[in-house]
């Protein structure tokens, strides 16, 4: 049995890359967590609300969730990266001598 004191306050962001769907389907087959995940979310796919799910893994999966937040910035920061440099217009010298 686990206290509530024992299970650590997280903030997760809401990026679509942390939907509950996508981090579900990679963590219901972990016996740490399914153990603590209702009937219904593990055999029949029901949803779970997302805050307990986020404290279910920041209790038994720490490092995991870690993972999933850490990769769930790099790849938004590589989209807005991408986004910014399509969003810059080069021009040429002669263009600018033109101004």
């Amino acid at each position: 049995m686990i206290h509530l004191k024992d299970i650590p306050t997280v903030n997760v962001p809401l990026y679509d890359e942390l939907a509950i769907k996508k981090v579900l389907a990679r963590v219901i087959k972990l016996p740490s967590v399914s153990v603590f995940l209702p009937k219904a979310v593990v055999e029949k796919n029901a949803p779970i609300n997302r805050d307990f799910l986020f404290s279910v893994l920041a209790t038994k999966e720490p490092e995991l969730l870690n993972d999933l937040i850490y990769n769930a910035h790099k790849q938004r920061n590589v989209r807005e990266g991408e986004e910014a440099e399509m969003e810059n217009i080069e021009i040429t010298q002669n263009m600018m001598n033109m101004l």
